[in-house]
């Protein structure tokens, strides 16, 4: 069935189904655990300070505390009595993460920030700082079943979701490290988000909300290597992020080299499924390629490229590929990927070639493992 008929009915609804989405948080929190404060939004956090004997104000201070001034830590949320944060501390713990932090940083500045969640299992953001703002880099799963041969993230296996509040957290986290204003968020680490939807979705929601940390869909990326399903669903929600997919070749049998996941989902279909979002959010679809010496790196691999894309609305975004431990994958050398962007230009194809970010400390694309190499 094509993808436009599968996505029919994406106007009709799309409020209650918002409703659901924000009624779902809570219910994923990370290994079983009791849900923190990021697993809740507004009306739960509201709820819960009602049946606490508390008035329901509070929950707007303490989200300001959180969103706009990146505070997770009763203590520090100085308009609250004391008895108040004594009590939420007991019943709702703020992060949901552990306490220690490592944080490397590279020469251009880039920071790498591993958070400990509260099961042990270990999750990466990373900071880009850029003129007076910053992007954060966050992930959406600890490891990832995908198995992509340019990925360390893949190769180390999948070991669970993370929860809505881990998602969260990250962001609030790094926003708070970085003591500068968040420009952009993607969801380009650790992790597929589409195999994660209501935790992820639930999440964007917050980081999108003028009432949440006020980024807006618009400056908001979600990453996926193309899961079809994920991508019909997005276009029936209310809210659009900017949609990337992790395209790496223009066959079929090529792709599913780079990424097995190609064999479930196959390349017409992801392309139309993008188009058809690009069509719902009124913005073009990037499509991110990662070029791999003697793989999808030659003159021809330009030319399907060039050919697959040309006259959709569509951007590519070309990565040479960034070294994984284990691995004897190389990037082509610096004439080659300019040829190669030259090539798929001559097509009429908005194409860009991604400056690389925190190599030296493992924080670059297709780099992070959560503290663990592949296997």
């Amino acid at each position: 069935m094509a993808a436009r008929e599968r996505a029919a009915g994406r106007g009709r609804g799309s409020a209650g189904r918002g409703k659901a989405v924000r009624a779902s948080a809570g219910r994923d929190a990370a290994g079983g655990a009791a849900p923190t404060l990021l697993d809740l939004d507004e009306g739960g956090l509201k709820s819960v300070l009602e049946s606490a004997g508390e008035p329901s104000f509070r929950a707007r201070q303490i989200r300001e505390w959180v969103f706009g001034r990146h505070v997770l830590d009763y203590r520090a949320m100085t308009n609250l009595p004391r008895g108040l944060w004594e009590k939420l501390s007991a019943l709702l713990p703020a992060d949901p993460f552990e306490q220690g932090v490592i944080r490397s940083a590279a020469a251009d500045g880039t920071e790498k920030i591993v958070l400990t969640a509260r099961d042990g299992e270990r999750v990466e953001a990373v900071v880009i700082p850029s003129d007076q703002r910053v992007a954060l880099c966050i992930s959406t799963q600890a490891g990832c079943a995908l198995g992509c041969i340019t990925c360390a993230t893949g190769m180390g296996g999948f070991r669970r979701n993370l929860s809505r509040a881990e998602i969260l957290g990250q962001a609030v986290r790094a926003a708070a490290f970085s003591g500068r204003r968040v420009g952009n968020i993607v969801l380009m680490g650790m992790g597929e988000p589409l195999l994660n939807y209501a935790n992820v979705m639930s999440a964007v929601r917050e980081m999108a909300s003028d009432r949440g940390m006020a980024i807006g869909t618009r400056r908001i990326t979600l990453s996926t290597v193309g899961v079809v399903p994920g991508i019909l669903r997005m276009c029936r929600e209310d809210l659009h992020p900017n949609l990337a997919v992790s395209l790496h070749a223009a066959e079929q049998r090529r792709r599913a080299r780079i990424a097995p996941s190609a064999r479930k989902w196959e390349l017409d279909e992801i392309i139309d499924a993008a188009g058809l979002y690009a069509e719902v959010c009124g913005r073009p679809v990037t499509y991110e390629y990662i070029l791999i010496e003697g793989i999808n790196s030659s003159q021809s691999d330009a030319d399907r490229l060039g050919k697959l894309l040309r006259r959709r609305p569509a951007k590519v975004n070309l990565i040479p590929l960034n070294p994984v431990p284990r691995s004897n994958l190389r990037p082509p050398d610096a004439e080659s990927v300019r040829r190669f962007k030259l090539k798929v230009e001559a097509y009429g194809v908005i194409t860009t070639l991604r400056a690389g970010r925190g190599a030296e400390i493992q924080a670059a694309c297709g780099q992070l493992a959560g503290g663990r190499g592949p296997r």
